[in-house]
């Protein structure tokens, strides 16, 4: 009989991996905190830079102060007369002119300039031969897109975006850098305009720029506006259509830029995890088919900027989500060692995502099982379940996940290692989650007590251990707990494993030898045995 672990919902795939162990919705749930908490350190990133870039004035003189808002209003009808001149200086000073003033612009200023029809305007403009006038246009429209979700409609509506993607192929790289950054900011806009923008046939060009320009500005927007086009809203792009992006990708891990760096891990990051279009199993193969992996394995190792290391990390637990053939392929990369320095960082995020990560190879094979054990990879796991909620919640996944597949002598060796007191003492928190997770493990440990109590003088000595570690007391507890599968699970332990008249009676010098403080010992057969 065995004890399948009740909150461990199955890996949804078709392929080898086995159903019952990899938690899919601890898995979005991990992967959404880590791109929250990146993208939100671009975002921080991305908001400082555009604040430099609008004001700065082109001609790179010092930035000069601006009018008020109602100046500015009371003079966009006369800079539109010359915006529609047919004197070609005329149109330059006064597209230079909007572009100066949208640069500090309200909504209300941008409101104004939309209302007033300018926009397409600004779009004709990009078609022209001067490359002066392409650069105002661009920014102008690219401040209006700033705006609000109507002012973005104003710009897309008017047929910017084929214009800006043709922008994308001349040979002016600063036109070209406003162009990029202008379809990006289109592209984040919504999952509607990246799916139009990506449509429109922005990808093949962007994809150029990144192989042929190393202005290090051009390749950092070209890099972000990728992102923006390959970042699942709630899916990502057809995969036959951005398969591509992978050679590109791999010159760009060795790039020197950190900023470069995050943002390719962080479209990495998102082609690996699970999305609603399924195909995951496939993403996985064409990143390991592409030669990828000695690369991020040596980040992982070496990058001194943590968010990399945490995006790179990110990666590794997606790949090693997927089946057992890959995993296995993770794993002989060299990432054990890598794991067990981890799972000491002094950063929290890193210890948890690695928690997270060691989890899903714990959900594989008792082979990968075993390389985990071998590579001392349990000792610093017990530890985490003493750390803060968030690691300890993902080192219980772990070791759960790791006694759910494992062999009898690897669960033994488990429970020598002191596995079942730390166990015990999650059967006092908060979270009905790691309740479920403390349970289950006690389960799959309580089982193999049970199956050696023809070698240990006729009774559970896990059910002993569990009852020396306050676990039992703790298990009675939660039967009032107001959660129901938490209550149901708590009786079944009871009832299954646990009679007191069997514990209460035991003599306490038939109980093989345990070390009380580690809350170790060892399975040893009764004396007289062969």
């Amino acid at each position: 009989v065995t004890v399948k672990c009740p909150i461990m919902s199955s890996f949804t795939k078709q392929e080898e991996r086995k159903n019952a162990f990899k938690n899919i919705a601890n898995f979005r749930a991990a992967t959404k905190r880590r791109e929250e908490a990146n993208l939100s350190l671009r975002k921080t990133n991305r908001e400082r830079l555009l604040k430099r870039r609008r004001e700065a004035p082109s001609d790179g003189s010092a930035p000069s102060t601006f009018p008020p808002p109602q100046e500015i209003l009371s003079s966009i009808p006369l800079h539109a007369t010359s915006l529609c001149s047919t004197d070609q200086q005329r149109v330059r000073a006064s597209v230079a002119e909007f572009r100066k003033m949208l640069n500090f612009a309200t909504n209300g200023v941008i409101e104004a300039v939309v209302a007033a029809g300018l926009v397409p305007r600004f779009v004709e403009l990009l078609g022209c031969e001067d490359t002066e006038v392409q650069f105002e246009s661009a920014w102008v429209l690219t401040n209006i897109c700033t705006g609000t979700a109507a002012h973005v409609d104003a710009v897309v509506a008017a047929g910017c975006v084929p214009k800006m993607i043709l922008l994308m192929n001349s040979t002016a790289l600063h036109v070209v850098e406003q162009a990029i950054w202008a379809l990006a900011n289109i592209a984040g806009d919504s999952a509607e305009r990246r799916d139009f923008v990506f449509e429109c046939g922005m990808l093949s060009p962007l994809l150029k720029v990144l192989q042929r320009c190393n202005r290090p500005t051009i390749k950092r927007n070209a890099v972000w506006a990728l992102l923006n086009l390959i970042t699942p809203k709630p899916n990502l792009p057809p995969w036959q259509q951005i398969s591509g992006i992978l050679q590109v990708l791999s010159n760009l891990l060795h790039s020197q830029d950190d900023i470069v760096l995050l943002d390719t891990c962080l479209i990495l990051s998102n082609v690996t995890r699970v999305t609603n279009e399924g195909g995951l199993l496939e993403r996985i193969d064409c990143v390991l088919q592409a030669n990828l992996l000695p690369r991020l394995i040596e980040l992982l190792a070496t990058a001194t900027s943590a968010p990399v290391q945490l995006a790179v990390l990110g990666i590794i637990g997606n790949l090693v989500s997927g089946n057992d053939r890959q995993t296995q392929q993770v794993v002989n990369a060299g990432l054990l060692p890598i794991l067990h320095s981890l799972l000491a960082n002094p950063r929290r995020t890193v210890r948890k995502t690695t928690c997270w990560t060691i989890s899903q190879i714990c959900a594989g094979t008792s082979d990968q099982l075993e390389e985990i054990l071998n590579a001392d990879l349990l000792e610093p796991l017990v530890q985490c379940l003493q750390a803060e909620a968030a690691v300890q919640k993902d080192a219980a996944y772990a070791i759960s996940n790791a006694l759910a597949i494992a062999t009898e002598s690897q669960k033994k060796h488990m429970i020598e290692q002191g596995v079942v007191g730390p166990f015990c003492s999650l059967l006092t928190v908060p979270d009905p989650k790691v309740l479920q997770l403390a349970l289950s493990g006690l389960q799959w440990m309580l089982k193999v007590g049970e199956n050696e109590i023809a070698n240990t003088g006729g009774f559970n000595v896990v059910a002993k251990l569990v009852q020396d570690c306050g676990g039992l007391d703790a298990i009675e507890k939660l039967q009032e707990h107001q959660s129901d599968e938490v209550y149901q699970h708590a009786v079944n332990v009871l009832e299954q494993f646990f009679d007191a008249s069997e514990v209460e009676g035991a003599e306490r010098d038939l109980m093989p030898p345990a070390d009380t403080n580690a809350n170790q010992f060892s399975f040893q057969a009764p004396e007289g045995s062969a």
